[in-house]
């Protein structure tokens, strides 16, 4: 196997690549597109190749295009970072597979799996951090901004809660991993808002592998979720308002909440040994059935059709100027029908 990764890629996610995607063994050969070039062609031609890239930055896509078009060989691609949906896709049909962060369901293609975004780097294998006893009911570490403001004052009455906020990803205020963990690890829920575009972040995987509930939030009509992780065993509430009541229940329940804690747990540890062995399984061209069930949901052509109309909505219609202007108009109207009562 033969790993292909720009040098101008970030290794934030790679424990959660090199782990759980892509595993590493003495087998492998990590080099960059340019150094690619130079390996004994009989070595190449026995090899799996593999991209891991985000074309996001012109940089990097430049990089593995130019590589892509000047060579003959059959490979792989690992897309990371697409969080506007709006490609580029030019080298996926030339692809034996393609696994990607964030779901787009305009790309039809069968060779096409949505991964998670994972987790960054020190958050994997903290099993020995699981515990039922916890020393905050929730927390939140990250931006607070639109709606996660909404968020956090229909939770900041339910205590003992942890509660860091930031300026910005990445910021120098940000907490280290580290520090995460040991939050995550003693929280026994985690509300998991939207990301600045896209609902998926990077925070789900964080809170589950510290063995942390994860609260998310519908996408209008559609658990997001369940085209990401399956059936899995999340708190899903319609609107953040919710969130309070559902919380206090289990607080209130010690037993309901020891054996939440327990699916969600189990359930994890299934779901990474599935979608490692998925991978395996289709990096290897085997036809056998898979075992997460999430690429199915991905696939299904019934259900794409209301889905493609929420995400036109979301990530296109809501931006444009003159929708956003009709939106003030009626708000404004509503709020000057109720004064006016």
């Amino acid at each position: 196997m033969i790993i292909i990764k720009s040098d101008l890629q970030n290794n934030f996610e790679d424990e959660y690549i090199e782990n759980l995607i892509v595993p590493y063994s003495n087998n492998v050969i990590k080099t960059n597109p340019r150094d690619f070039l130079n390996i004994d062609k009989s070595i190449i031609e026995k090899s799996k190749i593999i991209i891991i890239y985000s074309p996001s930055s012109k940089e990097i896509f430049n990089e593995i295009n130019s590589l892509l078009n000047s060579i003959s060989y059959k490979y792989y691609l690992i897309h990371l970072s697409d969080e506007n949906l709006e490609g580029p896709y030019n080298h996926y049909d030339k692809a034996e597979a393609v696994f990607r962060s964030y779901f787009n369901p305009k790309l039809n293609q069968k060779n096409c799996y949505t991964i998670p975004l994972g987790f960054q780097n020190g958050f994997f294998a903290n099993n020995n951090k699981f515990n039922f006893d916890r020393k905050y009911i929730w927390s939140f570490c990250g931006q607070a901004y639109s709606t996660r403001k909404n968020m956090i004052e229909n939770l900041e009455s339910i205590t003992p809660n942890y509660i860091h906020k930031i300026n910005n990803f990445m910021s120098i205020d940000a907490l280290s991993a580290n520090e995460l963990v040991d939050i995550y690890s003693n929280s026994y829920f985690a509300p998991c808002p939207f990301g600045f575009i896209n609902p998926d972040t990077f925070r789900i995987m964080e809170v589950l592998e510290s063995g942390c509930i994860p609260i998310v939030k519908k996408l209008y009509m559609i658990d997001y979720f369940k085209t990401i992780f399956g059936d899995h065993p999340f708190v899903v509430v319609k609107k953040w308002k919710n969130i309070d009541n559902i919380i206090s229940n289990y607080q209130s329940n010690p037993e309901m909440l020891k054996n939440k804690q327990k699916e969600v747990w189990e359930w994890y540890s299934k779901f990474k040994q599935d979608l490692s062995s998925d991978v395996e399984v289709i990096f290897k061209d085997k036809n056998s059935q898979l075992e997460s069930v999430q690429f199915s949901y991905q696939k299904q052509k019934i259900y794409n059709f209301f889905r493609r109309f929420i995400f036109f909505y979301w990530f296109k219609l809501r931006k444009k100027s003159w929708f956003i202007k009709i939106q003030k108009f009626i708000y404004k109207s509503k709020k000057l029908l109720k004064n006016n009562k």
